[in-house]
């Protein structure tokens, strides 16, 4: 391994503390590695650049990655880590609340939510509350609240908490068990979820 790639390794570790905590928060579908690559580039060039900005100092990180003769200066590459952990807990809040999706909305460029699809949209719904959950399976019927769901594209898969369990009859009804936790599993079309006005009402509707 050259002396050269082993330099630009060492000045990369902001990049790669920054990739490797943004990566763990922000859910990204299709990960792609020349994409992985680009996250590290720009978490390592965002964190000098607000270092040098900062420090209102020319760095010599770059100089010291193509000249030999120079040596690297480990106080920036801590201080650049230090801000790109910094990074990788903020920028994350991109993703997590569609802040640019939301400003093309507002701006009419696009109509696109910015979830990966419809059952990361409506999870994130700070408007779903307690829902129905019918399993079209064993006709069971699940009241409670959704606390975790699975990454869109896999099994769909539910913890719900303080869970009444419904047996549907052709005439109603009936209440047979309630529960503190639910694990929930099915492909994505052998369940319907619902979010009811009322709990009484919506099951009264079926």
């Amino acid at each position: 391994m050259s002396v050269l790639l082993i330099r630009i390794l060492f000045l990369a570790v902001p990049g790669l503390v920054g990739y490797l905590i943004y990566n763990q928060l922000a859910y990204r579908v299709n990960k792609k590695n020349w994409e992985d690559f680009s996250l590290v580039f720009i978490f390592s060039l965002l964190s000098y650049t607000i270092y040098g900005f900062l420090s209102s100092k020319e760095l010599n990180s770059v100089n010291a990655a193509l000249d030999p003769d120079m040596s690297l200066d480990w106080n920036e590459i801590v201080i650049a880590s230090g801000i790109a952990v910094i990074l990788g807990f903020f920028t994350p809040l991109f993703s997590t609340y569609k802040l640019i999706n939301k400003l093309g909305n507002g701006l009419r460029i696009t109509n696109r939510f910015g979830d990966a699809d419809i059952w990361d949209y409506f999870h994130n719904s700070k408007e779903i509350d307690y829902v129905v959950v019918t399993d079209l399976k064993t006709g069971l019927i699940y009241y409670g609240y959704i606390s975790h769901f699975s990454d869109p594209y896999e099994k769909r898969e539910l913890i719900m908490t303080d869970v009444k369990i419904f047996n549907e009859f052709e005439n109603g009804v009936e209440e047979v068990e309630t529960v503190e936790y639910l694990y929930f599993s099915r492909e994505h079309n052998e369940f319907t979820i619902r979010v009811p006005k009322a709990i009484s009402q919506t099951l009264n509707e079926k």
